[in-house]
């Protein structure tokens, strides 16, 4: 496996994470992978995060909260 440029996705809003991907899961490019909501704003429309490359997600996030900066997943392909 190896690990493109962007493999990593990182949270740039905090609120209640919700995982749209299971662990070794393909997934392409533009997918989405995780929303965020914003907990005090429950009526606004979630934030998507989504893969940056073609692979499997081989790391993710297990958190219910999350912050700006955090991991919420990782990427990998086949070498």
């Amino acid at each position: 496996m190896t690990m493109p440029d962007n493999a990593y996705v990182v949270a740039d809003d905090a609120g209640l994470l919700e995982m749209l991907v299971d662990i070794d899961a393909p997934v392409k490019a533009g997918q989405p992978i995780a929303r965020v909501y914003d907990i005090d704003r429950p009526g606004d429309a979630p934030s998507v995060y989504r893969a940056g490359a073609n692979g499997v997600l081989l790391g993710r996030c297990h958190l219910c909260l999350v912050k700006s900066g955090d991991f919420l997943g990782m990427v990998a392909r086949d070498a």
